[in-house]
């Protein structure tokens, strides 16, 4: 079946043109002006719509066990709501039980991923430094992971240390992978929380005061300094503070190559949300934490200059059930997010509606860049002829208030209720086929293609 998109009001990261559509075999076969349909052909007119290339959202945790509670919002249902919210492409994190084989946590992961309605790649993460992983990465790079994360908090967990960073870093240049950090000062998180359970500080609505935005920070410095010793590339993952995204800025005007990430939450939420304490307090428990809400304006000018190059969402959605083992102990409450659903609804009313980016900014941080960093885009990330048909349709006049029951995740309830959305997903195309029509999901479950990422050696960093 092909399929002919009508009087097209087309955004990339560089242009907006005016055009249509025409897709075969899951591609983008042409696009010009005045198109007619040839043999069986599926026509949509899109006067009045907006067309953007799909999303692909680069920072996913789906179905992650964390303080023993395993996220609903899995590759099946977790995609689903991708999907609903704009994104086709999705890298989730393959995290290993501590001393587990890199390569068994690869195919427990890939097993888990037949579920998925989006296409899909990986990243490893470290947890800790055990010598087992040594044989292992030149294997694991053959598999397809092109990436490898590691961890400046989660001290006694998956925490590395300066001389395990260095050793990373100097694997990854040889094996040409592109390093992840969780960029936090272990120790400091540490320090703190052993004084706030000395002070009985424990409950979800005390855990931001054991992450200071300055060690946030404190370790990005540090991590870009090594990195610029072993002289290779460094993504900071999911930035929360002006702080460590000064960092980022800095190394960039050096001209040194480092990437900036960062989600939803940290520009739209701030720490405000945990004066009510208790099960609330818990529902918004990140690591990093939200921040006071100075730091908002701050990233958002980092995003504009660049800086900061892609917004992920961390998604890791728990429900309230699942949140409250953790009332009277912070470290109980399995942190994170429902996100992946509303990144681009969010990104789309309250950068562009609110004249925060350009319509071409919002491509750049959601689509292109994704796919040039992780080396998706022969694929991926642009409208152009000869890549996957991944379009996303929008309809610029809907607007709606976001609810516990309108939220598109599976956890029951919304991190963003009460904020208003400007914009709907009137049809989601994801290799050619029609999964998501006037948001409501229509595609086929378990559709999602495995992407093999090449790290360094087919990304773009300018």
């Amino acid at each position: 079946m092909k399929t002919l998109l009508k009087n097209c009001n087309l955004f990339t990261a560089t242009d907006n043109t005016k055009c249509d559509i025409f897709i075969s075999d899951g591609k983008i076969s042409k696009i010009g002006l005045n198109l007619t349909p040839s043999g069986e052909t599926i026509v949509y007119d899109l006067e009045g719509f907006e067309v953007y290339p799909s999303g692909i959202d680069v920072h996913t945790h789906l179905g992650l066990v964390l303080a023993g509670q395993r996220s609903p919002d899995d590759f099946r249902d977790g995609t689903i709501s991708a999907l609903r919210g704009g994104t086709t492409t999705v890298i989730d994190y393959i995290v290993p039980q501590k001393n587990e084989s890199l390569l068994k946590a690869f195919d427990k992961w890939r097993a888990e991923a037949e579920y998925s309605s989006v296409d899909y790649a990986g990243h490893m993460s470290l947890v800790g430094l055990p010598d087992l992983y040594f044989s292992e990465f030149p294997k694991l790079k053959d598999l397809g992971i092109g990436t490898l994360k590691c961890f400046g908090g989660y001290k006694g967990w998956n925490m590395q240390n300066d001389e395990q960073m260095l050793k990373i870093l100097e694997i990854a240049k040889r094996y040409s992978y592109l390093v992840l950090l969780h960029s936090e000062n272990g120790f400091v998180i540490s320090y703190l929380e052993q004084r706030l359970r000395r002070q009985n500080k424990t409950r979800p609505e005390h855990h931001h005061l054991a992450h200071p935005s300055w060690a946030e920070g404190e370790s990005t410095h540090r991590a870009i300094k090594l990195a610029q010793f072993i002289d290779t590339p460094l993504y900071i993952v999911h930035i929360s503070c002006a702080e460590s995204a000064y960092e980022v800025a800095k190394a960039r005007m050096k001209g040194l190559p480092i990437i900036g990430e960062s989600c939803p939450h940290y520009l739209l939420l701030s720490e405000d949300v945990h004066s009510a304490g208790g099960l609330e307090s818990a529902k918004y428990l990140v690591t990093p934490p939200l921040r006071p809400k100075c730091h908002q304006e701050e990233l958002w000018k980092h995003i504009i200059n660049g800086d900061i190059q892609i917004i992920g969402t961390d998604n890791a959605s728990y429900s309230p059930l699942q949140k409250s083992q953790g009332l009277d102990d912070f470290s109980k409450v399995p942190s994170g997010l429902p996100a992946v659903g509303l990144r681009i609804p969010l990104l789309y009313t309250y950068g562009v509606k609110r004249n925060k980016i350009s319509r071409q900014k919002f491509v750049e941080i959601t689509s292109t860049n994704p796919a040039k960093i992780f080396g998706l885009q022969n694929r991926k990330g642009n409208i152009a002829v000869g890549l996957d048909a991944d379009i996303l349709v929008i309809d610029p006049n809907v607007e709606y208030t976001l609810t516990d029951e309108n939220d598109p995740h599976n956890v029951g309830y919304s991190a963003f209720k009460g904020f208003n959305i400007e914009c709907g997903v009137k049809y989601l195309f994801h290799r050619g086929r029609l999964v998501v029509q006037s948001g409501e999901y229509c595609g086929r479950s378990g559709d999602g293609e495995f992407l093999k990422l090449s790290g360094l050696d087919n990304i773009r960093l300018d």
